[in-house]
This record gives C-alpha cells, sequence and structure tokens, in this order.
C-alpha cells in the first residue's frame, strides 16, 4: 500500500528523469543545430572560393586570347607596314642608283 508521499516521491523521481531527458534532448538539438550552421557556412565558403577560382580562370583565357589577337592580328599588321616602308626604301635606293648611270 502506497501511501500519499509514496506517489509524490516516485512523481518527484519520474520528473527529474523527464527534467534530464529535456534536457539531453535540448542539447542534442543544439549540437546538431550548430553542426548544420558550420556545415553551411564552411560550403559557402569554399562555394565563393570556387567561383572565384572559376572567375580569375576567365580572366586569365580572356587576357590569353586578347594577347594571341594582339600578337596575330596588331603586330603581324605593323609588320607588314614596316616591311612595305623598308621596301620603299630599298626602291627608292634602286631609283637613286638608277638614275645617278
Amino acid at each position: 500500500t502506497d501511501t500519499h508521499w509514496d506517489f509524490t516521491l516516485k512523481e518527484m523521481a519520474w520528473l527529474s528523469a523527464d527534467f534530464q531527458s529535456e534536457r539531453k534532448r535540448q542539447v542534442s538539438q543544439a549540437k546538431k543545430l550548430s553542426n548544420a550552421i558550420l556545415q553551411y557556412h564552411s560550403s559557402l565558403e569554399s562555394k565563393k572560393a570556387r567561383e572565384r577560382a572559376a572567375f580569375e580562370a576567365k580572366v586569365r583565357r580572356l587576357a590569353g586570347k586578347m594577347g594571341r589577337s594582339v600578337s596575330k592580328g596588331y603586330w603581324k599588321k605593323m609588320e607588314r607596314v614596316v616591311e612595305y616602308k623598308q621596301r620603299l626604301e630599298a626602291d627608292g635606293k634602286k631609283r637613286r642608283e638608277m638614275d645617278r648611270r
């Protein structure tokens, strides 16, 4: 036969165990949430780093294309201009030599 005090002690023990399990659950949830937040921020940083690296690679490719374009286009044209001028000067010298004779 349980007395009122026995029921009170049983309920106190149950309530204590309930509070402990609730506290344990809350700590577990907090750990899970903090780990999820850390993972999110680390993945965000790595995503930004990948995007930055991709952008730098794109800029490098574009700079390479522009460099090749300049070397193939502009400087080739300048070589032709220089060759043309040299040819004109050589022809002029030949004419002067021919005129002297």
